[in-house]
């Protein structure tokens, strides 16, 4: 089965290379491997990343491109983001494996989900698109999304489900297989960015008659650092926080009833607020608090630090 895998990268060399290395372990390859890198990154760079892919790629005999990253206007000096829409315009062969550069394959998987595919696809009878399980230390981060909630930040529920097969009406987009045609058909939205893009995304997919489905049995690492509650919320990144918040409001804006409107921007945008800011009250106090130990024993100590040099 032939098959473009798309990359969309920071153009951090590690977890590329990590991810790329994982094809070795894979009997069925892509045919092609696109790649979609920040604007930022110079062209020394990307021949650099180029150079130390093509070392494991041509020994592979699969072929690479690079694509300088595209932005839509609107977000032009708002944040850094890659456009997935543009990336999946890249894709020339019938079937496309989306998958960000933070996980790892583990091996034999591509060929477990091809095989889970062409069953999903005899037995719907109708196209769809399917993800694996994502896992991050050992434990399960994501096996779609079965409950939103416009109310609560919150916003998503995790279950782990009994069956081999899922069916869901969203998730996160961190690695997707399906037909291109379908990709490009139901696009992604760049007004969104995150995990909001790949809520809408996928969400559009079920409205638009076909089907999502995660499988429990095939698995994918994610490679993603221990963060702390407050470096998950972006907070030492204003532009991020502002982009975290706006893009909440456009999924209620386009998706919501007019009962859920109300609610959101009349009340419980209000006790969302204070909710947030109770939370990250709380984990900056956990944080600190070895720090602020430590001023009050100095303020508690300085006097008689003091007295004791007269």
């Amino acid at each position: 089965m032939q098959f473009d895998l798309l990359i969309p990268s920071h153009g951090w060399l590690f977890p590329l290379m990590n991810l790329i290395h994982s094809l070795e372990n894979q009997l069925l390859l892509p045919d092609r491997v696109v790649i979609l890198v920040w604007k930022e990154r110079t062209v020394v760079e990307l021949q650099e990343l180029a150079n130390a892919l093509h070392v494991v790629l041509d020994r592979l005999h699969i072929e690479l491109v690079l694509q300088h990253a595209y932005y839509s206007d609107h977000q032009q000096g708002k944040g850094i983001w890659y456009d997935r829409r543009f990336l999946t315009t890249q894709a020339t062969h019938l079937y496309t494996c989306m998958i960000d550069e933070d996980n790892v394959l583990p091996a034999h998987q591509l060929d477990d989900r091809i095989q889970w595919y062409k069953q999903v696809v005899t037995s719907l009878g109708h196209e769809a698109i399917v993800s694996p399980t994502v896992m991050r230390q050992w434990t399960i981060q994501s096996q779609g999304i079965t409950w939103f909630s416009y109310l609560f930040p919150k916003y998503t529920y995790w279950r782990c489900s009994s069956q081999p097969r899922q069916e869901v009406k969203m998730l996160w987009a961190n690695s997707l297989f399906g037909r291109t045609e379908l990709f490009q058909q139901v696009q992604f939205d760049p007004a969104f960015i995150g995990s909001y893009e790949d809520i809408d995304f996928s969400s559009r997919v079920v409205w638009a008659g076909y089907t999502v489905v995660v499988l429990r049995d095939v698995q994918i690492d994610h490679q993603e650092q221990m963060k702390t509650f407050l470096w998950s919320l972006f907070l030492w990144n204003t532009t991020s926080a502002y982009l975290r918040s706006k893009n909440r409001i456009l999924r209620v804006r386009k998706t919501a009833t007019l009962w859920q409107k109300i609610q959101y921007f009349g009340c419980w945008l209000r006790i969302q607020t204070i909710w947030w800011f109770w939370y990250i009250l709380r984990s900056w106090v956990k944080q600190k608090r070895g720090l602020c130990f430590a001023v009050l024993k100095w303020i508690v100590t300085w006097p008689f630090a003091r007295l004791r040099k007269f």
